[in-house]
């Protein structure tokens, strides 16, 4: 890339603006380049989602369209061909895989593909199946591959056998300074606003991967000796499943599920615990976002970045995986003794868009020069 940023374009491409995390952290760091002056597009297969409103006015957002991946990937190939782009970002499965095959000769462009959560599970299983093969026959002629932990590293090393020697693990660029302002904004609920009652908070996608239901009886067996209540923040598609257990474990009374919400910066900074559950996690956006509202974090010891963050234990206690007794004596210490505030947000601030951006930006240039 030339020395004068302006002159420098750099595409990213994802599916969609969705409310997922890769998608968040996607925008972060495209706008994040804008502000430096270089010349940043996002590519999209459909410009619409919940994060659309995050994108700066800066950016040049293309939409491709596709019904499907062989679609997707002929338009890809065919807007990259037209385009002036020095170097493309992508992130996800499929448009990793997508955007190797668009980017050889006759169209050769460095692609660096940034590998966002723990898979290797997922993909011995169903559809999913042939996932690893095309991993195999792609990932190794990327100019460069970027994993969010070093645990998604180990990860995609048994997926498709490429040494973790030759990947980069640059952290998610979690923390927004907008956060601790944010967090302060007035919200319409009850027992957050209510300083006599103690509450854990867990935020995520109802699905499996995020396990709330060892998270409802954590709660339950709190509730065997103290009060405690819990707000989950999301949506998915086991909200009723886990609606139903929390009225079979007599808790129904005690649990909130508000859905998603625009500001749950506000929800987790009025909580007195933020217990992340999940059975696996590429890095874990949510422990950042916590701890820079100054809440105390219990953690499961999961597969991929929430033990990285919380350097093993040092800014919270991590629980085993599933383990609803070890979780809910995690969350009555953690209430009697709270992790101290500055040390919390000092540790979320290393997790800036600036620190990040910086080693993208190395990476980037890298493979593009």
């Amino acid at each position: 890339m030339s020395a004068d940023r302006s002159s420098s374009q750099i595409s990213l491409f994802v599916y969609s603006l969705q409310g997922g995390g890769a998608q968040k952290m996607m925008v972060n760091i495209a706008n994040e380049l804008s502000y430096r002056g270089y010349d940043v597009e996002m590519i999209l297969v459909q410009a619409t989602g919940p994060y659309e409103h995050l994108v700066d006015d800066t950016l040049t957002i293309s939409e491709i369209g596709g019904a499907n991946t062989f679609q997707i990937l002929y338009n890809l190939w065919g807007h990259l061909r037209s385009s002036d782009t020095d170097v493309l970002l992508s992130t996800m499965e499929i448009p990793n895989i997508v955007s190797v095959l668009a980017t050889r000769p006759p169209n050769p462009i460095p692609t660096v593909l940034r590998i966002a959560n723990i898979n290797s599970k997922k993909e011995r299983e169903g559809k999913y199946k042939a996932i690893p093969t095309l991993k195999r026959l792609t990932y190794p002629r990327a100019e460069a591959i970027v994993t969010i932990s070093d645990g998604v590293a180990e990860d995609l090393s048994e997926i498709t056998g490429i040494d973790t020697k030759e990947m980069s693990t640059v952290y998610n660029p979690a923390y927004d300074p907008a956060i601790p302002t944010k967090a302060t904004e007035s919200i319409d609920h009850e027992w957050l606003n209510d300083d006599d009652k103690r509450v854990a908070i867990g935020v995520g996608n109802m699905k499996p991967q995020k396990d709330f239901a060892t998270l409802l009886r954590a709660v339950h067996q709190v509730n065997q000796n103290e009060d405690l209540y819990l707000v989950i923040l999301g949506r998915g598609d086991l909200k009723s499943d886990l609606e139903s257990l929390a009225e079979k474990l007599e808790i129904n009374d005690r649990v909130s599920f508000p859905g998603f919400v625009d500001n749950p910066y506000a929800y987790m900074a009025r909580a007195d615990v933020f217990v992340l559950s999940s059975a696996w996690e590429g890095f874990g956006n949510v422990i950042v976002e916590a701890m820079a509202c100054g809440t105390s974090i219990v953690c499961t010891d999961c597969p991929g970045g929430p033990a990285e963050i919380l350097e093993n234990g040092r800014y919270g206690p991590l629980v085993p995986v599933g383990n609803d007794q070890a979780m809910a004596e995690a969350i009555k210490d953690v209430l009697t003794d709270p992790t101290n505030l500055e040390t919390l947000t000092a540790r979320a601030e290393e997790f800036s868009i600036e620190n990040i951006v910086d080693q993208y930006e190395r990476i980037l240039c890298s493979v593009a020069n």
